[in-house]
């Protein structure tokens, strides 16, 4: 499993996943053969990944507390989050489960 430490500030709008919808303010990069995005907005923070080939997952940390995706299908998003409560926030993909 991968990690990313995010310490963003806070932006005044509401974050909403939905479905396999990538929010517009994450950050996207290409890691691990597929695609991971993360961010956080007003309340809540997300991990989401996607590889083609590899059943995969995703997690998101805050405060200590764990949201995780679960195994998903290759060609699918992984789609965690979670809500934030004033802790630390760390993101997570993992490209094979």
């Amino acid at each position: 499993m991968n990690k990313r430490t995010g310490a963003k500030a806070a932006i005044a709008t509401v974050g909403l996943v939905l479905a396999a919808a990538t929010p517009a303010l994450a950050t996207t990069v290409n890691v691990g053969g597929g695609t991971w995005s993360y961010d956080q907005g007003a309340n809540t923070a997300w991990s989401n990944y996607k590889h083609a080939s590899n059943y995969h997952a995703s997690s998101v940390s805050i405060g200590g507390q764990l949201s995780r995706s679960g195994c998903t299908s290759p060609g699918s998003w992984s789609l965690a989050s979670g809500s934030k409560n004033g802790g630390s926030i760390n993101y997570y993909y993992d490209p094979s489960c």
